[in-house]
């Protein structure tokens, strides 16, 4: 009977797109939004009244919805950005590509105030539409 149910569950995998959800919409970096060139989206402001703290790790989560890969030479990699300031931003993880519809995550620790989304794009024809968001990890 295990096997059975393992055995759905597998197809059931296959045939549905399962997406990591949000713990809260609080925790959102960019709200589904389709675009054609380099995009930083707005900071999330994980500031006063938060349970974050620095040195927190999370895990962010892009769900790409839809890919432009028809001339071959389209690229998006996404990366998370931090500032203390709103302002000046840095890296604060490493660049992840997508390739195709699906779920990237891709971890990161949080050491400033500010969050931000970023997506690099480059191609002949790109467009990717995609939402973001920053699921908390155990400490």
């Amino acid at each position: 009977m295990m096997f059975v149910m393992a055995m759905v569950l597998a197809v059931l995998v296959l045939v549905m797109r399962i997406v990591p959800t949000p713990q809260d919409a609080e925790l959102s970096l960019q709200e589904s939004i389709t675009k054609a060139v380099t995009f930083s989206g707005d900071a999330l402001d994980l500031g006063s009244g938060r349970e974050f703290s620095p040195g927190r790790p999370i895990t962010v989560v892009v769900d790409v919805s839809a890919i432009d890969t028809a001339d071959g030479d389209e690229t998006y990699s996404f990366k998370l950005e931090e500032s203390a300031d709103n302002n000046a931003w840095t890296d604060a993880s490493a660049a992840k590509a997508a390739t195709a519809v699906g779920v990237l995550t891709f971890p990161a620790t949080l050491t400033k105030r500010y969050q931000r989304l970023t997506v690099t794009i480059a191609g002949t024809t790109p467009s990717v539409t995609y939402a973001g968001w920053i699921n908390p990890m155990p400490a």
